[in-house]
């Protein structure tokens, strides 16, 4: 089962934050299906420490 964005309207209360999230906070993200299951994986970007 693939991830599924929230649209407006649908209720955060419950589930579906997740994908949101990631979406927010990523540069970019995507899924990988396996057999057993889905993977989410995703990049941050980060500045370098001073």
């Amino acid at each position: 089962m693939l991830p599924k964005l929230a649209k407006p309207g649908d209720d955060l209360l419950t589930g579906g934050r997740g994908p949101l999230l990631v979406d927010a906070l990523a540069e970019r993200w995507s899924t990988d299906l396996y057999r057993w299951g889905t993977q989410v994986w995703a990049e941050l970007m980060s500045e370098p420490a001073p």
